[in-house]
């Protein structure tokens, strides 16, 4: 098994100190310099470069965002990508989700409920 298929898996606990909570809920977000190491964000940005080669013609166009409509070349955002490619659900469910629990609590439960949900579901 490859680095990029055992990434996700989150091993450590993401520990957060009294600072970090105080500047969250100052300024709404939170930069953490290590959250991931330089050989993850490179896995990531493999991932997300095959994603859109193998993957986007299967994603409904309301789940694409580009600054100039269809065209490719300036694609902005990608909804729900964990629906179309499971490396992306093992990811969010990691270190990420961990994060966003510690830092919101029960809100984030709420959100994370109703995340992936169809808009009719």
């Amino acid at each position: 098994m490859s680095n990029s298929d055992t990434f996700p898996q989150a091993s450590e606990p993401v520990v957060l100190n009294n600072e970090h909570i105080r500047r969250f809920s100052l300024d709404g977000y939170l930069l953490l310099k290590s959250f991931f190491t330089t050989q993850q964000i490179e896995i990531c940005l493999e991932k997300i470069t095959k994603y859109t080669e193998q993957n986007i013609s299967k994603v409904p166009n309301e789940e694409i965002f580009y600054e100039t409509k269809g065209d490719f070349s300036s694609l902005k955002q990608l909804q729900r990508m964990h629906l179309y490619d499971s490396w992306f659900d093992l990811l969010f469910n990691g270190k990420p989700k961990m994060l966003a629990e510690n830092l919101l609590g029960k809100s984030f439960k709420s959100f994370r409920n109703n995340l992936g949900k169809l808009p009719n579901e």
